[in-house]
């Protein structure tokens, strides 16, 4: 027994067991060759006038042999000895039984040997290496027993062939020691491949134990399973997981091919039924199966399945069966269609998302011939930034859920809806080719959000504006469709909000030249292009000149002077207002130096340049640079600039400064009169479009303007606000804004505004 260095004591154990057993197994067809050799012996090489030895030795030899044969063939039919102890009680049986067998062969050659001529000595001496060479070979698996056969058997035959003193005798004696040294080699190498062997098998065990720990493990875990399949598809494994998750018991699975299993699973879908034609197809062409995503249903649970196999073949080919891994990726498809959805859905309002509709987008653009025309429309609601400003993002983000609920309700299956960011939502709505209907399918939108919107509390009017394209008309290009929507939005934001707007190509001129009127403004900002007027403001009790207004224009290269409308709007999109504000309040700083310090210097401020980084600061520089009291400085803000907190925030630290603050264009924003009380107001400027409608078409607009413009300066007056009438451009306009209180007045017919000295010497030049 030589085990591999390493080897645990049980492997040991178990290696002489098995050595032993096999032994035992052998040794009976030892000891028929044995019972034969011996009748051989008996009958032919010893004389018979040596009858009573002859008899003797052939009745002990026979007894030891068929005693033997008899015990051992009992044992050998008995599992192996499971007890290492036993193993080494028959060992030592074995090991007697091989030296009494020696011994007797000795006795007869020791005995015959002198007696016998010389043809039955050639007799006894092959009939005694045949018995060496025979019991070598089958007891070698226990080397030990083995070589003490050979040894035994050449110790005990050499004295007899070395007293016969014949020089035959010498030689067969240097033969007998040669003969036992090549089956002592032998019995080693014998030996030594059954070991080996016998470790390569025990290796093996061991793998295939680690493996089906492994495979126990695997299955055990929550969603994969192993199967194999005959030639014809039926199965030959199934584990207990596969039973479990397939929902059928496993005598019934043993006697199903895959093809039908999964057909009795299938929920008959189109995923289903390709699944099935697939595998259809690989077992008919022997290929391999590669994650086959397979829909089921399990106990009336839809579920997936995804299936990889191999076939399993000879090495000629021949295919033997299939043998694969099953997995459950419910919920991995699931994980992902919901990450899918999140990735196209709108976390706010669960709509459709900007990319998921640029994707339908381009779907309808490219299968143009199955969709048909269609119209792209982006709705934008109106003024809803006042509702952040107000009442905080919180009751906005309420707001556009609800107004996506009655715009998904509106849509029905007739439209795809999406939100696109922001307050801006999209439209894909079939044409029906009917122009006198194109308006009204976008125009029930609107009339959706007409009534009112209740948001925890607070009763909130919003609109909303809607620019529409056409594919068949406008542009066939999913890019070229959002353009046109978007320059038709902006046109009916410009025409006045609340409407729907068709895309006309004057739209897209329009668009090049705000492009170009960009590029011009910017140079302008670097080239210094604008020029500062000023129109007074009277005190109407006093009649005297309490201040004055910087008004911007700007001195353009090719298209002379433009007034503030025709570009402001863009300054204020583009950023560009803020150097061109920054500007304008050094000029006028500096202009009001050189006036009498009683007289106020107003200008007009952006709210995108309150929200500029250093604002306060920078007029605070500005002021003390040029000498200026800061009463002297009148700084104008429009309501819609001024609701916002943190506008709010900003107007008071620059009343902390000793700055005053207009409110001007009043009456046109989103506040109310209440607002007033936290707004740091010094003069309430009141927009022309009171003072124009005292001429009104009927005497009720003169009355409401009469009224609503008593109402203003009361109010006002009550918070120690002055209130200042602009666009007065008449004698009766100027008396009627006396007679109803107002404190200051501002208009052509008091006033035309006038340039700078410098600005008067750039015009003529």
């Amino acid at each position: 027994m030589t085990p591999r260095a390493g080897s645990s004591e049980s492997t040991v154990d178990e290696l002489f067991r098995r050595q032993v057993h096999a032994a035992i197994r052998v040794a009976p067809r030892a000891n028929l060759a044995n019972l034969i050799s011996i009748m051989v012996l008996s009958i032919y090489v010893a004389p018979a006038d040596d009858r009573a030895f002859r008899f003797a030795w052939m009745a002990a030899t026979l007894t030891a042999a068929a005693s033997s044969s008899l015990f051992w063939m009992r044992k050998g039919s008995q599992p192996p000895p499971e007890e290492t102890s036993t193993a080494r009680r028959y060992f030592r049986l074995l090991l007697l039984e091989v030296l009494v067998l020696a011994a007797l062969s000795a006795l007869f050659a020791w005995r015959m040997v002198p007696r016998v001529d010389e043809g039955r000595q050639m007799v006894l001496a092959a009939t005694v290496a045949g018995v060496m060479g025979a019991g070598a070979i089958a007891l070698s698996i226990l080397r030990g027993v083995g070589i003490t056969w050979v040894i035994a058997h050449a110790v005990g035959l050499a004295p007899s062939f070395l007293l016969a003193g014949t020089s035959a005798y010498y030689v067969l004696s240097f033969q007998l020691g040669l003969y036992t040294v090549v089956l002592v080699v032998g019995v080693l190498y014998l030996a030594d491949s059954f070991v080996r062997r016998s470790e390569a098998e025990f290796a093996a065990r061991a793998q295939r134990q680690t493996v089906s720990l492994l495979l126990d493990d695997f299955e055990g875990g929550a969603r994969d399973w192993l199967w194999e399949t005959d030639p014809a598809g039926t199965f030959t494994h199934v584990s207990e997981r596969f039973s479990e998750v397939a929902g059928r018991p496993l005598i019934q699975l043993r006697s199903m091919t895959l093809l039908e299993l999964l057909t009795t699973l299938s929920n008959d879908s189109p995923a289903g039924l390709r699944a099935l034609d697939e595998l259809r197809h690989v077992s008919r062409a022997g290929d391999s199966l590669h994650d086959l995503k397979f829909p089921v249903n399990i106990r009336g649970e839809d579920r997936w399945w995804s299936l990889s196999g191999n076939p399993i073949t000879t090495s000629n080919g021949e295919i033997l069966g299939w043998r694969g891994v099953g997995s459950d990726i419910t919920d991995e498809r699931r994980y992902r269609t919901e990450m899918v959805r999140l990735a196209t859905t709108d976390a706010l309002t669960e709509l459709a998302n900007r990319r998921q509709f640029n994707e339908v987008l381009h779907e309808w653009c490219a299968s143009d011939d199955d969709v048909g025309p269609f119209e792209l429309g982006i709705l934008d609601l109106d003024n809803f930034k006042s509702v952040n400003d107000t009442l905080g993002h919180h009751i906005g983000d309420l707001l556009l859920v609800q107004v996506a609920h009655r715009l998904r309700q509106t849509a029905g299956s007739h439209a795809f809806l999406a939100r696109l960011g922001g307050d801006e939502f999209g439209l894909l709505v079939q044409s029906n080719g009917r122009d006198d209907e194109r308006e009204q399918k976008f125009q029930r939108y609107l009339d959706e959000l007409r009534t009112p919107f209740l948001v925890e509390g607070n009763r909130l009017e919003i609109r909303a504006s809607i620019g529409v394209a056409s594919s068949s008309l406008d542009h066939t290009s999913p890019s070229g469709l959002l353009m046109s929507a978007d320059l038709a939005l902006y046109a009916a934001k410009e025409e006045g909000r609340n409407r729907v707007q068709f895309f006309e190509p004057l739209m897209d001129l329009r668009a090049r030249h705000r492009t170009w009127l960009l590029e011009d403004l910017g140079r302008a900002v670097e080239d210094r292009q604008f020029i500062y007027y000023y129109q007074a403001q009277h005190d109407l009790q006093t009649g005297s000149v309490v201040a004055q207004e910087a008004l911007l224009r700007w001195l353009h290269p090719v298209r002379g002077l433009l007034a503030p409308a025709e570009f402001l709007v863009l300054a204020d999109e583009s950023g560009l207002i803020v150097p061109i504000g920054e500007a304008m309040l050094r000029e006028a700083c500096e202009e009001a130096r050189s006036w009498d310090s009683s007289m106020r210097m107003s200008v007009n401020i952006s709210h995108v340049q309150l929200s500029a980084r250093g604002f306060v600061a920078s007029v605070e520089q500005t002021i003390t640079e040029f000498g200026l009291r800061p009463g002297q400085l009148e700084l104008e803000v429009t309501e819609s600039g001024a609701i916002s907190s943190s506008a709010n925030a900003i107007l008071h630290e620059l009343r902390d400064l000793g700055c005053r603050i207009a409110l001007d264009d009043f009456g046109t924003g989103h506040s109310s009169l209440a607002s007033l009380q936290r707004l740091p107001v010094d003069v309430l400027k009141l927009d022309r479009e009171f003072v124009a409608a005292l001429d009104g078409n009927g005497h009720d607009d003169h009355d409401t303007a009469v009224a609503v413009m008593t109402a203003i300066v009361e109010v006002s007056r009550s918070l120690g606000i002055q209130t200042l009438a602009q666009g007065v451009e008449r004698a009766d306009q100027l008396e009627l804004v006396r007679d109803l209180g107002f404190d200051l007045v501002q208009g052509f017919y008091v006033h035309t505004p006038q340039p700078s000295p410098r600005a008067h010497l750039r015009l003529v030049r």
